[in-house]
């Protein structure tokens, strides 16, 4: 799946549109598109090549294109109290429990978003020389 990509530019901006947003089925604002895109920079700093700086506009894979919307989405539907460290709550007969992996994914990239960026842009092999 690799050799099918696109190096993307390393420039600023939303790696997605809300017309990307609307035909992948996810509803979110364009702020939620710009912290996704942001997370997805970071997390692929080391990994990001300048290559796809020169197209106009530059050339953004669509299966990044779509990860970035489900990443919008899934900030954007995230329950408030997760972003205050609520690990569990209650009312009645009805408790809800977060994981770690929730509220990891506040502030960060989840663990299945950072594999399927892992597959799409491998890290380099590095030798360490002993």
């Amino acid at each position: 799946m690799t050799a099918e990509l696109t190096p993307i530019a390393l420039g600023e901006g939303a790696l997605a549109t809300s017309t990307d947003l609307t035909a992948y089925g996810y509803a979110t604002g364009e702020n939620m598109l710009l912290r996704a895109s942001e997370r997805v920079r970071g997390y692929l700093a080391g990994r990001l090549t300048a290559v796809g700086i020169f197209a106009d506009p530059p050339v953004v894979p669509k299966p990044l294109v779509e990860l970035v919307c489900a990443i919008a989405a899934r900030m954007d539907t995230t329950d408030p109290s997760v972003l205050l460290g609520v690990r569990s709550e209650g009312s009645g007969a009805e408790n809800v429990t977060y994981g770690a992996e929730a509220y990891s994914g506040t502030v960060d990239l989840n663990s299945t978003e950072k594999k399927r960026l892992d597959r799409l842009y491998p890290a380099a092999i590095r030798t360490v020389e002993l």
